[in-house]
């Protein structure tokens, strides 16, 4: 059995109306009418990819079809920083390759751990056409030049490359060439470190790249798809790579019928050095499976992975999964639809460690069937709380992007609403999580009759718009003490948070942060003791205090009581003062 068009990726046919919308916003939006434009000038830009970095924000990139470009059109490579109020870090976007291809193929999107980005791409540029590999560090330079790494010089086919980060700076680039898959690994700044590259071949099959992802350990998960002609079953398996340059592994994922003909699925790694893998079958019927490789190549659940529905009467395709680390509890999101392929639904199923079905043998339903196309489903999060979308379509060129938040018992704990309401096609979207804890999603879209790049952030709450916000609450209890402790600078990771003490006679002023919470008020000799300890160590000044934040995103949210003191001496005394609620933000 074939999926139909339906569920095959949209082509376009002809330029949407004109859509009297609001203005798209310059950051997150609260208005799912007004998304973030991250690209929409007036000629096609498609195929968007989204990482996040460690500050909150997040690289996007896209092609953009430029008739400015030399050569006039074709589909350069782009690329835009987002910081965690969504606000666009470039003035242009970055132009990191301008190329002159028609048409267009996947690509590979990465990020290191000192927040730069790693592209890899199809290149004409050189002779013939080749697979380019470009670093672009945050202020948007292109750290290994303005024409990249070329990574082949061959006149095989080459296809559909991918990138991964190394711990060093560096990175782990593969790509389809001819019937194997070739990886190669370079430094940080761009040098091959292998002898030769690592051919991945079958021997009877061609070996055609699907994904690659990081294993954590300096090495490389890679998948592929495995199929010997037009018409032979299509299998998937995954290898892992050392970071010498070895297999460690290869393990058979699916070889029990076929993957849909062009469905590459991607993966993802699980944080100790295996995989969770999800995809959906052909045959012997449209069915979605999901499997997790243990970091030694073994199979955790049944060999050919554990179907998400025990129902045969319904269809289930697209899957996206997530993994929970704390639990090894995997949840993946799929379209589910009847026989003749006319109504969708959303439906999710979650399992445990051993691949047992949590949410009862049919999976859970999070949008009924019903006579909307909704596809493209993308999911964040962990198994135990997923921000879910999907773009629904009640007829052609009409769709909106939808979402909710599901709970670890698959329940929807947001009624489904729509992420971006205007009607228009909309299709190829793709999501991540920052590490402030909200999603974000980007898509393409013609509301405005082009294709353009559109960008919503959701939160695991069901907010649109920043998430994610320092702030200050002055507090005074009876009001006995003097209020003079002001913040002067936010509490943002990253960045020193500052304040002032009026020393009102005094010497010296202290902060004193408080690993308790607020109190309404202990009168005390010296005043009101406004906060609960113990307390850190005083941070002592002259009137003006400054305390470097960490850039660590787990401290996003947190609040921590602060009170003053004035500090006088000979003989030392003290006066506390107004306390002050910090709450420490990414922005």
């Amino acid at each position: 059995m074939t999926l139909t068009m339906k569920h095959l990726a949209k082509t376009t046919c002809c330029a949407a109306l004109l859509l009297l919308s609001p203005a798209p916003s310059a950051q997150w939006s609260s208005d799912p009418g007004a998304n973030q434009a991250i690209a929409a000038e007036a000629y096609a830009e498609v195929q968007p990819k989204i990482v996040p970095t460690s500050d909150g924000g997040f690289f996007v990139s896209w092609f953009a079809n430029d008739p400015g470009g030399s050569p006039a059109g074709g589909y350069d490579v782009r690329i835009q920083r987002l910081d965690a109020t969504g606000t666009p870090g470039f003035s242009p976007s970055v132009l990191v390759a301008d190329r002159g291809f028609s048409s267009t193929q996947d690509y590979g999107l990465a990020v290191n751990a000192a927040d730069e980005a790693l592209l890899i791409f199809r290149d004409d540029r050189p002779v013939g056409t080749q697979i380019t590999a470009a670093k672009v560090d945050a202020s948007g330079a292109l750290s290994w030049g303005a024409l990249g790494v070329q990574l082949t010089a061959t006149p095989s086919f080459v296809a559909s490359p991918k990138i991964a980060a190394t711990p060093d700076g560096g990175a782990i680039c593969a790509w389809t060439q001819d019937a194997d898959t070739r990886v190669r690994r370079l430094d940080a700044g761009g040098s091959v470190l292998w002898a030769s590259d690592l051919v991945l071949s079958d021997g009877t099959n061609n070996v055609g790249l699907s994904d690659l992802q990081a294993d954590g350990a300096g090495g490389a998960l890679v998948s592929a798809v495995l199929n010997l002609t037009f018409s032979t079953p299509r299998h998937l398996e995954l290898r892992r790579i050392s970071p010498d340059g070895f297999e460690l592994f290869r393990t058979a994922v699916f070889d029990g019928g076929s993957l849909q003909f062009g469905n590459f699925p991607s993966f993802i790694h699980d944080g100790s050095g295996g995989a969770v893998l999800s995809w959906y079958t052909s045959s012997p019927a449209l069915e979605s499976r999901v499997q997790r490789i243990a970091p030694d190549g073994a199979e955790v659940f049944p060999h050919n992975g554990v179907t998400v529905s025990t129902n045969t009467s319904l269809l289930r395709v697209s899957p996206h999964a997530v993994f929970d680390a704390a639990t090894d509890e995997v949840a993946v999101f799929y379209t589910e639809t009847n026989t003749g392929q006319n109504m969708d639904g959303i439906s999710g199923q979650k399992f445990d460690a051993a691949g047992n079905r949590l949410w009862g043998s049919t999976g859970t339903s999070i949008v009924p069937m019903g006579p909307s196309s909704r596809d493209g489903v993308r999911a964040v999060g962990t198994a135990n709380e997923t921000i879910v979308a999907w773009t629904d379509g009640p007829s052609f060129g009409n769709d909106t992007v939808d979402a909710a938040v599901v709970d670890g018992t698959g329940t929807a704990t947001t009624t489904p609403f729509q992420l971006s309401s205007p009607p228009a096609t909309k299709f190829r979207l793709n999501a991540a999580q920052g590490c402030v804890g909200y999603g974000a999603f980007v898509w393409r879209d013609e509301r405005a009759g082009n294709a353009d790049i559109y960008a919503q952030n959701l939160g695991t709450d069901g907010t649109l718009g920043p998430i994610g916000a320092a702030g200050a609450t002055v507090r005074n209890g009876s009001g006995v003490n003097p209020l003079v402790f002001m913040q002067t600078a936010p509490a943002i990771i990253g960045t020193p948070w500052g304040a002032s003490i009026g020393l009102g006679g005094a010497s010296l002023s202290a902060v004193l942060i408080a690993q308790g919470g607020p109190h309404p008020g202990l009168p005390l000799a010296i005043g009101e003791l406004l906060c609960l300890g113990p307390f850190l160590p005083a941070n002592v000044s002259t009137g003006t205090h400054s305390i470097g934040l960490p850039l660590n995103c787990a401290l996003v949210g947190r609040t921590y009581c602060m009170q003053g003191a004035q500090v006088f001496l000979g003989p030392v005394q003290l006066q506390l003062t107004n306390a002050l609620d910090v709450t420490i933000g990414a922005f």
